[in-house]
């Protein structure tokens, strides 16, 4: 009996974070899409984000997927009665619980090792744009004709133009927007805090002016990057406890009937590692002193789903007292 409900766990759980998989997916897609239809962006310089966007789609698909999943085919065994023969036969749903140990166990480490890449990222997102400037290099550097490739999220241009070599050419970051400058290479920090140029031409608009160096660094955060103050192992044992606490306790819930009907379901297994993921890219913004709040993400992922089944226990008393 319990072994056809571990078995239907694991199948629920899979089946669910394959669904969501695809739909993150999907809509990570879409975000590159317009990168591949455009000739100047080629599959080497889009390459980087999407690997980015990937490993966030399947880091947030195997969070919600698995307690989703869980959650759904213990609905299932309460259903069917199976639940209520083994609390008869003396079984505590504690017990029934750690029946899903082994592959909870293989659920955490999974989504550990996403979190720890997706961390990884975003903590530097400099590599990023390092990748993308050292692709658009080399595709320029093979162009047999004058031709130009973009360096998306960056604001600058490889100028092709064989047999010279490749020239980067572009605005400075935030203040120093009015800053146009052509080098022969360029580099970002992992924080994305100084570009460092090499061989850089620098054009001022106004006053005019202009100005060689060797070596130039410019310091001050490119605009659409932000780097996470949590490091990789913490935010992956964060949220790897987080989201294995919530399986854990919407399997109770449900065993324990504090809960009726898949809709209720459906909230008591979502709620808490969309929780723990919203909460924890919160934390991520904040400075890197306030990195250590990621010690109240798993009581507060938690208490979601606690928190709805409380409400949903109560929703037919609320109904049956207006309707009288």
């Amino acid at each position: 009996m319990t072994s056809t409900w571990t078995r239907s766990a694991l199948r629920s759980a899979l089946a669910v974070t394959l669904i969501a998989a695809l739909i993150a997916l999907a809509g990570g897609l879409v975000r590159i899409f317009p990168w591949l239809l455009d000739p100047s962006v080629t599959w080497r310089v889009a390459a980087p984000f999407a690997r980015s966007l990937s490993i966030v789609a399947v880091e947030a698909a195997v969070a919600v997927g698995w307690p989703l999943g869980w959650a759904l085919a213990t609905l299932g065994f309460v259903e069917r009665g199976e639940a209520r023969v083994l609390r008869l036969l003396g079984e505590r749903p504690a017990r029934t619980v750690s029946r899903l140990a082994l592959q909870g166990v293989f659920f955490a480490a999974v989504l550990a090792g996403l979190s720890w890449a997706s961390a990884r990222e975003s903590r530097e997102p400099g590599r990023i744009v390092s990748e993308l400037i050292a692709d658009g290099q080399a595709a320029c550097a093979k162009a047999e004709a004058p031709r130009t490739y973009n360096v998306p999220f960056f604001g600058a241009t490889w100028l092709c133009d064989p047999p010279r070599p490749p020239r980067l050419v572009g605005q400075g970051p935030g203040p120093l927007s009015a800053l146009v400058y052509s080098a022969r290479q360029a580099r970002a920090s992992g924080d994305l805090g100084t570009i460092e140029l090499d061989d850089a031409y620098l054009a001022v608009v106004a006053p005019t002016a202009s100005l060689h160096v060797d070596t130039l660094h410019i310091r001050g955060t490119a605009p659409w990057g932000h780097a996470s103050t949590v490091e990789p192992l913490v935010r992956s044992l964060t949220l790897s406890v987080s989201v294995a606490t919530c399986a854990i306790a919407a399997v109770m819930l449900i065993l324990r009937q504090r809960t009726v009907g898949r809709l209720a379901t459906l909230m008591i297994g979502g709620a808490g590692p969309i929780a723990a993921l919203g909460l924890l890219r919160a934390v991520e913004r904040f400075a890197a002193t306030g990195s250590w709040l990621v010690v109240a993400v798993p009581p507060l992922a938690v208490a979601a789903p606690l928190a709805l089944a409380w409400v949903a226990a109560r929703l037919p008393r609320i109904w049956h007292t207006a309707s009288t």
